[in-house]
């Protein structure tokens, strides 16, 4: 089963992307909704695909993707 992490600050777009995604049977979806729980959940958890919101206030997409990247290089 493949991890996957969608985030996105505005919770309509999650959810929008859930029904989309959740039709796939091989995926676990993991939905966050804010930016500092995003980023505390990608140094502690290995995901196969993130799927995030660039603008999202203090905290951009591109925090959470090099957190992740940090985390988990391989």
């Amino acid at each position: 089963m493949k991890e996957v992490l969608l985030i996105d600050d505005e919770f309509e777009m999650l959810e929008s992307l859930q029904k989309i995604l959740a039709r796939r049977k091989n995926l676990n979806l993991t939905l966050i909704s804010d930016p500092s729980s995003a980023l505390n959940e990608v140094a502690e958890k290995k995901f196969d695909l993130i799927i995030t919101d660039l603008k999202m206030g203090e905290i951009s997409g591109l925090d959470i993707l090099k957190t992740a990247i940090n985390s988990f290089p391989e």
